[in-house]
């Protein structure tokens, strides 16, 4: 063994020794009581060697007894201290003492027994005076090589075993109470006789066996496993009667073995003495686990109930089985028992089909490439015996193999994974290979581990499922990370190991995969390895590079072996051997070299090298050839030695080329095509992509001679790969190979030549004879979709497609590739995509045609303006082409805008798909790509985020308080962060350090804490700032101050490094729910206040004194947002009316106007990182850019956020900013982009909080966040007058008066107006009263009285003659009331409360009728009366309608409904009461029959955002509905059968529109008609709505479409096949 980061043991390096400190003690130990009158608890860490290891809390009491523990630490020289403290339940614990004791010293100090005693040195006291009554601590130690310990201790078993008598008295005492004393006692028979003669037997048979090849790699392995279990059983006085009669089983077993003469003559025996071995190995696992922990009458007790007595009793049974089989002399059929896993935590039961999780099968180990039999022994038994170690409790451990190319790292690897899984201990292998780094990659490598191990262990699997069932998108995930935290540590976190689980790495050097996941995959391994149980032994191999020497430097969890320190005796004893068994049978051999002198020569020239070795034999042995002849050739051969000799002696002796021999540039034509694919293909495949000067036998005649170098040869199918990199490494330096070399360069611009000819003359359209697009591919049956791929699309095909811009990109532009390349957009692009789409291969090819612009950009222009042209085509439509391919050409394709390069190129092609004839998107614009899980208004709204310096990541907190990373490249997921509780509960903001290594998370409950940005780990934290949110949070340039401010105007710094505060925490202003920001430096806090005052405050970099530096007074509206320039000079306001303001804090003053542009309140800014723009996100739905010195607006607004937008950020570099809105969808905006001018008309479209329907019918008004009131024409959506303006802030609700001549409207100013219906003047002055926003209005039946709610959890009534308050406000909730309304009569207001109650209100005395009515479990927000009055629908923020009766209070005799899982805004009943129609969250409204409970059809589904209104009009034949997003559409409430056009049959067939844009049938199976994208989902006219108004409608030709089993017909006839 060798200790962390040190190399192998050899001549000139020191042994590694092992330290053993145990049978620890504690004496006259403080006894101070704590606070609750008790005696203390006592912990003992003990430190040696740079490792530190505690022990258990003891029992109470002055003399702690830790003699239960041993403590195990890898020691060169040095001492070994003890520390102990007094341990505090609550609160940190205190030192007691400390001592330190040179180890070398240590056996001069035992006394006769071996115990050494040390007097602690006590933190107030240096006197060590030898007193009885000072405190002391005793232990004893061993100190030698790990076996040599490991059989002490075994003997020292022995010796104890033999002192255990029966059971003690004091047993007897503590059973009784707990069980009936027959019953415990029979369990607890006493062992009969004792272990030691049995060990004696194990250890004999370990030594007869050795030498048996097959079984020698076990012997060790069971002999150290089942001495380590005895000898913890012994030390605990362990009697259990299972395990006892377990012992006599194995007793009798190994003594019938060993008597019978003579044994292990045949193979069958063999056999049995190895599956003897492996069950010994397993008994041991099982015992070390069963014992280990575990109290003495705990175990006992769980032994008569528990699960342990079923595997006990399955490993009797073996061991009985194997005994029979070697008394018959049978073949054994046994299999072992082996319980790798103890316990699930929870009872899963799944049935998860874990099939569809990548997994790269081919990465597994291959026994074939195992060493030779007896080779390398001393190495393999090295890993082994530190595989199989005692486990101990620090966590995972990796064992290093390195070592340069050729040293037979791999072999080794192969053997011991072979080894492990031959005795059901390998929990996964995975084999990196250069030739495979495609598919070989970093981002496969836990899925794949982690599908092995579920092979292994049903509970695993159990485990791994839950994982999967509950994020299904963890299946395919490219986030090495993600991979590593979801689907390895928290199924490991799921159970108890029983047992080492052995995990292969082989050849991390070829890795494939993209740098970031090479460096996160390596992070883990180095830093995050120890996060998983200690049961779980890594075996790393790689070449000694700088990178991985690097990271794993200083790692204690890891131990190095370096090849190149083993002795050359052993290399060379070994080689002999494989020498021996390859060519020894060779015939000849003796007449040439007496007395084997062949073997010395070839051991001379490999030098150590076992690939040397391997690649001598393999053309020694080719067939076709003369071995004798070959290998004579290999020894005469001068300066041979070096494996760059060997192989340009080989390649001499097959081809014999001379410098200016002409065949050269033909075979490194094919050996360039050989070495060069990123992923290895067959001679056929290898064939099809040569150039056009070479012959198609080219390829097979120069293949085919070099079977001692490349695989795969003497196949067509096979795919050809060198057997080993340094042949690769070989033939890419031309100073080691000379004439062969092979320029890689050249090789690249061949195979970029060659595949865009193969696309340019292969591709085609429906490529796999496709007949329907009525389906979704993962619908398919997975099978026959893979046959179909396989028969239609051959490999060098898929190959071209995949790889054509890594190899065109990795060259220079020339015109031959250029044109090329024009080709393949003139005539092939579409069919790319479809064939990737097909492949569910399309999402990375965005970033390809980016790194095609790139290659062109200054070259030709209009490739790189088509490549960026399709960037944006891939981004919009990958997710509707990976789904389901024909899509591209009849969804994807006419749905692109009308500027597209791609549309305008191949729209023409396609004649029969569907027509967008109105509102078709002009231009792609800024919006690079949106992603996020789409959920509610609760469960989705983002409110923070944060980039990371080099803009590969995004987090977002949602109001839900999940935190998310995000790839903004892709728009994945990369993994959640889990909400612990010990570590800050409830995440509401994020902030990640200018120096990308930490991030900070401030929590609802006003903490903070401090996590690593590459492991997520917490640093430090959770640390109290106050009991309000950390709202705030900003790291200082350097990253070495967070900067922390609160929803209550507290303020601190904290020192990142140490988790300290730096700046003591201040209240600055006690306002509650403050908006606040501060400076990047620290110096500047603002905060948002009452009275559109920002006070701003600073103080000296140097000190902790704040001081009011100004109160910026603006309008009189209050901001809802603000932020610092990155330099604090300049604060950006963002206010209710929509302007900004932007301030000059030095001259306390506006920096010019304000930037007027918005119409309603703004609630995102954001300043660039350079100071120069700000952006801003506003109610109107529109995102604004402005330059910060001329407060001028830069290009046109941004639209296409169908949601209020809370968040918004930018990255780093500039180039970007994000959006996140409430809905939980993250947008990436281009900054270029959005600040160009562009000519196409501003489309504004407010949000819209509420309408109503005029009383005749014949109008819908809107109440909007633009301040006004819209009255629009019900029929034909025109616009009928001037807005109603007058309000100064969002207008919240309308009501009509009774009689239909008033207009009421309320609003988030405070007021309510008074509007004549017909005219629109204003009837009154505003009406006062409320003192918060006011949610809703409504007019008592004979209008005489309205009804008003607000924040300010009041209700007042007022008279309608005078616009007076009727008596005082109604009083009795506890929050803000969301809706009221009278009854029938008049005399009661019925209201619903963010309280979760509803309550009945007398009107005559303004107060309360009984106690609140609480029939929701969240807050409630629609209430709406039926017409008879009888009955009361109300609904709550989860989804959930109630009905229950006005009279009685009583829900009896009605049935709940629930309307998805969001806040459902709006209820109304029809005039029979007979049907309910709800509105929300969720963008659908639903109608219900109220008798049922029943949905009555499918949901009216159309909105892209949530519907905050919806009612019935013209005689209930209509619905209008209002949303966020700013349009209102009209709705038939049944579907008109009458009409039999093209377009009205199929929105009868098609009723169905998903919310990701699917319209499809309503029935199952579902069949897709076509796809809407983002850009057209909120205008789209289509299934029962017949009209939108507020923005041009998305009108649809379906005259000439061809889909379902006839879209193949789409495409035009004329179009070239």
């Amino acid at each position: 063994m060798t200790t962390p980061n040190e190399k192998a043991p050899n001549e000139s390096t020191k042994a590694k020794r092992e330290l053993k400190i145990y049978d620890v003690h504690g004496y006259n130990l403080p006894t101070t009581p704590s606070c609750l009158g008790t005696n203390p608890h006592f912990v003992v860490t003990i430190e040696c060697g740079g490792q530190s290891k505690s022990s258990k809390v003891s029992k109470r009491g002055s003399n702690p007894d830790w003699s239960r523990q041993s403590f195990f630490f890898d020691y060169l020289t040095g001492g070994v201290k003890f520390r102990v403290d007094t341990h505090h339940v609550l609160g940190k614990d205190e030192p007691v003492g400390e001592v330190e004791e040179v180890v070398e010293n240590l056996a001069s100090r035992a006394d006769a027994a071996g115990v050494i005693k040390c007097i602690l040195n006590l933190p107030t006291s240096t006197d060590t005076s030898e007193t009885t009554d000072k405190p002391t601590i005793s232990f004893k130690y061993l100190l030698g090589d790990p076996i040599e310990i490991a059989n002490a201790e075994v003997n020292l078993g022995k010796k104890e075993w033999k002192e255990v008598q029966n059971a003690p008295t004091v047993l007897d005492k503590i059973a009784g109470p707990l069980a009936k004393a027959e019953t415990v006692q029979s369990a607890l028979t006493a062992v009969q006789g004792n272990a030691a003669p049995f060990l004696d037997k194990v250890d004999a048979f370990v030594k007869l066996v050795d030498n048996i090849a097959e079984v020698h790699p076990y012997a060790k392995i069971a002999w150290s496993v089942i001495s380590a279990g005895y000898k913890i059983l012994q030390a605990q006085h362990q009697r259990d009667n299972a395990l006892s009669g377990l012992v006599d089983i194995m007793d009798d077993t190994y003594a019938f073995i060993l008597e019978s003469k003579p044994v292990f003559e045949v193979e069958s025996q063999r056999k049995i003495a190895e599956k003897l071995v492996q069950q010994t190995t397993e008994c041991g696992y099982f015992i070390l686990h069963y014992a280990e922990d575990k109290e003495f009458l705990e175990r006992t007790v769980h032994n008569i109930f528990g699960e342990a007595d079923a595997t006990i009793k399955g490993f009797e049974g073996r061991f009985s089985d194997l005994k029979a089989s070697f008394q018959a002399r049978a073949n054994v059929h046994t299999e072992i028992v082996v319980m790798q896993t103890a316990a699930v935590t929870q009872n899963i039961a799944l049935d998860v089909n874990l099939n569809d999780m990548q997994y790269v099968g081919d990465a597994s180990y291959l026994p074939e490439k195992a060493c030779f039999p007896g080779t390398r022994a001393e190495i393999i038994d090295t890993i082994t015996q530190w595989a199989v170690r005692p486990i101990q409790p620090e966590g995972a451990s990796l064992f290093w193999l390195n070592g340069f190319a050729g040293s037979g790292k791999s072999a080794i690897a192969h053997t011991v994974a072979n080894l492990f899984s031959s005795g059901k201990r390998l929990g996964g292998t995975y084999i990196f290979d250069a030739s495979h780094a495609t598919e070989r990659r970093a981002d496969t490598v836990f899925s794949k581990i982690s599908r092995d191990l579920a092979g292994m262990s049903n509970d695993w699997k159990k485990a791994l499922g839950a994982v999967v069932q509950e994020s299904p998108e963890l299946r395919h995930t490219p986030s090495v990370r993600r991979q590593f935290d979801e689907l390895i540590l928290r199924p490991a976190k799921e159970m108890t190991f029983v047992g080492p689980i052995l995990i292969v790495i082989d050849a991390l050097d070829e890795c494939g995969g993209t740098p970031d996941s090479r460096k996160e995959l390596l992070n883990i391994l180095a830093s995050r390895l120890p996060e998983l149980p200690p049961n779980f032994r890594v075996l790393l191999t790689s070449r000694t590079e700088k990178e991985i020497e690097d990271a794993f430097n200083h790692r204690t969890h890891i131990t190095q072996l370096d090849l190149q320190g083993v002795s050359h005796n052993s290399t060379s004893a070994d080689l002999a051997i494989y020498y021996k068994m390859r060519l020894g049978q060779l015939p000849d051999l003796e007449p040439k070299w007496s007395n084997g002198a062949w073997v010395p020569a070839l051991i001379e020239r490999s030098e150590g090298l076992f690939q040397w070795a391997f690649t001598a034999c393999e053309f020694v042995l080719e067939p076709g050839w003369e071995p004798v002849e070959r290998l004579e050739s290999l020894i005469l051969t001068t300066e041979l030695t070096g494996i760059d000799k060997l192989y340009r002696a080989i390649l001499h002796h097959i081809f014999g080329f001379t410098d200016d021999d002409a065949r050269l540039p033909r075979f490194r034509s094919v050996l360039g095509r050989v070495l060069c694919v990123r992923q290895p293909l067959s001679i056929a495949d290898l064939t099809a992509i040569r150039g056009p000067q070479e012959s198609a036998s080219a390829t097979r005649s120069i293949v085919r001679l070099m079977g001692s170098v490349l695989s795969g040869v003497s196949s067509d199918s096979s795919p050809i790969r060198a057997l080993h990199t340094s042949f690769r490494d070989f033939l890419f330096s031309p100073e080691r190979s000379g004439i062969y070399h092979v320029d890689a360069s050249l090789q690249e611009e061949l195979l970029a030549t060659s595949c865009l000819h193969i696309l340019n003359n292969e591709l085609k359209f429906n490529i796999c004879d496709l007949e329907t697009s009525h389906s979704l591919s993962k619908d398919i049956n997975p099978d026959d979709f893979m046959a179909r791929l396989d028969t239609h699309i051959p490999q060098y095909l898929l190959y071209a497609s995949r790889f054509w811009p890594i190899h065109t990109t990795n060259t220079s532009y020339t015109k031959e590739l250029g044109a090329l390349f024009q080709t393949f957009t003139e005539k092939q692009f579409l069919h790319w995509l479809e064939l990737l789409g097909l492949m569910q291969d399309l999402h990375g090819a965005g970033s390809n045609m980016k790194l095609v612009r790139s290659w062109a950009k200054g070259k030709d222009r209009e490739l790189t303006d088509f490549s960026r042209d399709a960037e944006k085509f891939i981004s919009a439509f990958a997710d509707v082409i990976t789904q389901s391919p024909p899509h591209l050409y009849i969804s994807a394709l006419p749905f692109a805008p009308e500027t597209s390069l791609v549309a305008r190129r191949f729209l023409p092609q396609f004649d029969k798909t569907l027509v967008v004839k109105s509102g078709k998107q002009h231009a792609w614009t800024a919006l690079e790509r949106t992603f996020g899980k789409r959920g509610g208004t609760l469960t989705g709204a983002i409110y923070s985020m944060s980039f990371s310096p080099d803009g590969s990541l995004l987090i977002s907190v949602t109001l839900t308080h999940t935190v998310t990373f995000w790839s903004p490249e892709t728009g994945q997921a990369l993994g959640t962060l889990p909400n612990i509780e010990s570590e800050g509960k409830y995440p509401a903001s994020v902030a990640i350090s200018p120096d990308g290594k930490v991030f900070a998370i401030g929590g609802a409950d006003g903490t903070v804490c401090l996590r690593d940005l590459r492991t997520r780990n917490l640093i430090w934290g959770p640390e109290k700032v106050d009991e309000s949110v950390a709202r705030t949070l900003v790291f200082t340039p350097d990253s070495k101050t967070l900067w922390v401010g609160t929803e209550a105007g507290y303020v601190g710094g904290w020192d990142v490094e140490k988790g300290t505060i730096s700046i003591p925490v201040q209240q600055l202003h006690e306002h509650e729910d403050q908006v606040v920001a501060i400076s990047s430096n620290g110096t500047r806090v603002a905060f948002a206040l009452e009275k559109a005052v920002t006070a701003v405050y600073e103080r000296e970099a140097a000190t902790s004194n704040w001081s009011l530096r100004c109160e910026l007074t603006g309008p009189e509206e209050n901001a809802n947002v603000i932020a610092f320039s990155p330099d604090g000079h300049f604060l950006v306001t963002g206010c209710e009316s929509g302007n900004l303001i932007i301030w000059d804090i030095d001259a306390k003053e506006a920096h010019g106007g304000p930037l007027v542009g918005h119409t309603s309140g703004v609630y995102g800014v954001a300043f660039s990182p350079d100071g120069t723009a700000v952006v801003s996100a506003s109610e109107d739905t529109t995102i604004r850019l402005w330059d910060v010195q001329t407060g001028t607006q830069l290009g046109k607004p941004l639209t296409g956020a169908e949601n209020l937008i809370f968040s918004m950020t930018f990255s780093h570099d500039g180039k970007h900013f994000a959006t996140g809105a409430m809905d939980g969808i993250i947008s990436l905006w281009d900054r270029t982009a959005a600040e160009a001018r562009s000519t196409h008309a501003e489309e504004k479209r407010p949000v819209l909080f509420s309408m109503i329907v005029s009383p005749d019918g014949k109008h819908v008004l809107s109440a909007s966040a633009d301040k006004s009131i819209h009255v629009y024409n019900a029929d034909t959506g025109a616009e009928v007058r001037a807005p109603l303006s007058g309000h100064e802030s969002d207008v919240n609700r309308l009501a009509f008066s009774p009689d239909g001549k008033t207009l009421v409207s309320c609003s988030r100013d405070l007021t309510i107006r008074i509007w004549d219906a017909e005219t629109g003047d204003s009837l009154h002055e505003p009406v006062k009263g409320h003192t918060g926003e006011i949610y809703s209005i409504s007019f008592s039946p004979d209008g005489t009285r309205l009804v008003s709610c607000a924040h300010d959890s009041t209700l007042r009534v007022w008279d309608t003659a005078t616009w007076e308050m009727v008596g005082k406000p109604f009083e009795g909730h506890q929050s803000a009331i969301a809706s009221a309304m009278f009854t029938v009569d008049g005399k009661r207001v019925i209201s619903g409360s963010l309280d979760g109650t509803l309550r009945i209100w007398d009107v005559e005395k303004c107060e309360a009728i009984g106690d609140p009515l609480q029939y929701h479990k969240m807050a409630v927000w629609a209430v709406a009366l039926s017409t008879s009055g009888e009955t009361v629908a109300s609904s709550s923020f989860d989804g959930a309608i109630q009905l229950w009766n006005t009279d009685t209070l009583s829900r009896e005799g009605y049935t709940s409904m629930q309307h998805g899982k969001d806040v459902i805004f709006s209820l109304a009943f029809t005039a029979d009461d007979s049907r309910l129609l709800s509105a929300g969250g969720d963008h659908t409204i639903r109608l219900w029959d109220v008798k049922s409970g029943q949905l009555i059809g499918v949901p009216f589904e159309g909105h892209n955002a949530l519907i905050t209104w919806a009612g019935f009009f013209d005689n209930e034949q209509r619905i209008a509905s209002a949303s966020y997003e700013g349009i209102i559409r009209i709705w038939d409430v049944e579907d008109d059968t009458s009409e039999n056009s093209v377009q009205a049959t199929l929105q009868r067939e098609y009723p169905r529109m998903t919310m990701d844009g699917w319209i499809h049938s309503g029935a199952e199976p579902k069949k897709l008609l076509f796809n809407v994208p983002a850009a057209n989902r909120s205008t789209l006219l289509w299934g029962r709505c017949k009209r939108i108004i507020g923005a041009e409608p998305a009108v649809l030709d379906f005259d000439h479409f061809e889909f379902g089993e006839r879209w193949m017909n789409c495409r035009s006839s004329s179009t070239p096949t």
